[in-house]
């Protein structure tokens, strides 16, 4: 467990010596916690992934967290934050980006999505509107990348 626990502590101060740092577990006074302040002071982004409350290990992740580091469920996370190869001028724009809609419908759907997933029968309810035609609006925006499909229903893309 030492050697992993030096391998995990290595990663990090690579990483926050470069762009980012991504701590994915850490007690309250991990050496991991160090190498992310010292990230922190050189602006770098920092990410953490949240843990049990109830986990001594996972005291350092939350509590970074909630001092503002990224909380992280994947990878999309971080890919979606750092936005390889855009600089923040073309970070901002990116979400400013004006959408053709191919039809009314297909924008009175997309305005009422947002990035949390809502399900078919609920658009169709807000919209009253049948579920097979809202079915087949969302496969044609998922086509264009408008939306994408989760678990839970139908949510915005980010690009």
């Amino acid at each position: 467990m030492k050697l992993l626990s030096s391998l995990f502590l290595l990663e990090i101060g690579l990483s926050a010596a470069f762009l980012w740092g991504l701590v994915v577990e850490a007690g309250e006074k991990s050496g991991s916690l160090i190498t992310v302040r010292h990230a922190l002071e050189q602006n770098r982004e920092v990410f953490a992934v949240p843990g049990s409350i109830f986990s001594s290990q996972s005291i350092g992740t939350n509590r970074l967290i909630k001092q503002g580091a990224h909380l992280v469920l994947g990878a999309e996370d971080i890919l979606e934050i750092l936005q390889f190869g855009k600089s923040l001028a073309q970070k901002e724009t990116v979400h400013r980006k004006k959408i053709d809609f191919e039809s009314p419908l297909e924008e009175k759907i997309y305005q009422k999505l947002s990035f949390e997933p809502i399900h078919p029968d609920k658009l169709a309810r807000l919209l009253g509107i049948e579920v097979s035609e809202i079915f087949s609006q969302l496969s044609l925006m998922e086509i264009r990348g408008l939306v994408k499909r989760s678990e839970e229903g139908f949510l915005k893309t980010l690009d």
